[in-house]
C-alpha cells in the first residue's frame, strides 16, 4: 500500500484531464488554469469568455471528514476535489443547448479519467495511490454572467503514513 497526499491528487487530476481528447471540437483540448490573480477561476472566466473554452480549474475544497481508518501507522483521509471547466457563450458549438451537450461528453470523459472509471489513474503504479468513493452531481452546471461551467465534486480516499 502506498500513500499521497491530498495535494498530490489534484495535480494527479490536473494532468489526466488534460491528456483527454474531446469527443466534440478534438482541436480544442482541455487548459489548465494558472491560478494566477487570487485563483478566482469563475470571475477569470467571465472577465475574459474569448479565451476560456475548457479551461479547467482543480481545486480542493477543504471540506473534512473524521478519519475512516486510523492503526498509529497509516490513516486513510478523504479529500473532495472541485473540477470546474469553463464555456464561453459565443455560440462555438450552436445554440444553449447544444453547449450543454458538449458539456455533458466531457463531463463523463473527465468522470473516465477521475472517476469511478478512472481507478487505474490513481494507483500506486503511478505515485498518486488513490481512491474514488463518491460524487456529487446536484448541480453539474452552472450559468456565469459570459460562461457556463460544468462543476463535478467527488470524494477521494487515500492513505497517508502517522
Amino acid at each position: 500500500m502506498g500513500t499521497t497526499t491530498a495535494d498530490a491528487i489534484v495535480s494527479r487530476a490536473i494532468t489526466v484531464i488534460k491528456a483527454i481528447v474531446p469527443v466534440t471540437d478534438v482541436a480544442l483540448q482541455f487548459t489548465p488554469f494558472e491560478n494566477e490573480l487570487g485563483a478566482d477561476f469563475r470571475e477569470a472566466m467571465n472577465a475574459a469568455p474569448a479565451g476560456c473554452h475548457r479551461q479547467y480549474q482543480v481545486r480542493m475544497s477543504g471540506a473534512g471528514r473524521e478519519l475512516e481508518v486510523t492503526n498509529e501507522d497509516v490513516e486513510e483521509h478523504m479529500v473532495e476535489l472541485e473540477v470546474v471547466i469553463a464555456y464561453a457563450r459565443d455560440n462555438r458549438w450552436g445554440d444553449a443547448l447544444a453547449r450543454d451537450r458538449v458539456m455533458d461528453e466531457d463531463r463523463h470523459s473527465i468522470e473516465d479519467v477521475i472517476g469511478v472509471r478512472g481507478s487505474a489513474n490513481f494507483t500506486n503504479a503511478v505515485g498518486v495511490d488513490a481512491c474514488w468513493r463518491e460524487a456529487d452531481f446536484e448541480i453539474p452546471f452552472e450559468r456565469g454572467s459570459a460562461c457556463d461551467f460544468l462543476v463535478i465534486k467527488q470524494r477521494m480516499s487515500f492513505w497517508r503514513l502517522v
